[in-house]
């Protein structure tokens, strides 16, 4: 019997193999099944369990309500790009009550601090109280100072209360007004003083621990009594020497280390 090849349909011998003609394979060949194989599926169900339950913590704490006593009053007066900041340290820890004026009861943004019986009245910083570009971060600004010194020296405080995150850098025009201030320490923070801050009262010493930029009209009403303390390399911030220029507003200039 003749084998017919599937291929060409030549006939062939009944013991080929294969095809002389086309070199087809005439030996019938066992179809193999691959195994099949069974995924487990626990896996997957463990993953999307631990997946979901990640989803809901995010979810409890993005939706978790902020304390009241916890969150900074919002000023909307204030631009974003120059808002103070919020980490107003509390009044109470550096304030003795009975000095604080009546408005830092109702301004939140309103800070005091009482030193040797002076109390002194801080705001934060806003674009306004710097020259232009001037980074504002976590400054202060001196408004008011009310009460009487024993001595008649004025130690304007470095940090506001016990933050010393918070820095402060202007004294404001009047701040000093009322005051019987014959010493002002400026402290170490201070870098401008605006307006007439300085007049109206006898002072008759002024003491600079850094380059500060003070207006000559924040020293209206001084005498020739007026004596400036400061090191001699200290500069008013258009780059003057307070040494010379002491000089030329008719006061006396001290040398002191710092």
């Amino acid at each position: 019997m003749m084998k017919i090849c599937p291929n060409c349909k030549t006939e062939l011998d009944d013991n080929a193999r294969f095809c002389l003609r086309c070199m087809t394979s005439l030996d019938d060949k066992e179809q193999i099944q691959p195994p099949v194989r069974h995924m487990r599926r626990w896996p997957l169900v463990l993953f999307g369990v631990l997946l979901l339950s990640a989803l809901l913590v995010v979810v409890i704490i993005l939706c978790k309500p902020v304390s009241k006593d916890s969150a900074p009053p919002i000023r909307s007066d204030a631009a974003s790009d120059t808002a103070p900041h919020t980490d107003v340290p509390p009044a109470s820890d550096a304030v003795d009550e009975t000095d604080a004026p009546s408005d830092a009861a109702t301004d939140p943004w309103t800070v005091t601090h009482t030193v040797d019986g002076v109390c002194y009245t801080f705001r934060p910083a806003t674009a306004e109280d710097h020259p232009s570009g001037f980074p504002i971060g976590n400054y202060y600004v001196l408004t008011r100072v009310e009460g009487t010194s024993t001595d008649g020296v004025y130690q304007v405080p470095s940090f506001v209360g016990d933050d010393i995150n918070s820095l402060v850098t202007v004294i404001a025009d009047g701040a000093f007004a009322g005051t019987n201030a014959q010493t002002i320490d400026l402290g170490y923070n201070v870098r401008y003083v605006w307006g007439n801050a300085f007049g109206g009262y006898p002072l008759t010493d002024l003491y600079l621990h850094g380059d500060v930029r003070i207006e000559q009209t924040a020293f209206s009403g001084c005498t020739e009594d007026l004596t400036i303390h400061c090191p001699d390399y200290l500069e008013n911030t258009e780059g003057i020497l307070w040494s010379d220029l002491a000089i030329t507003l008719g006061f006396r200039w001290q040398s002191e280390l710092i």
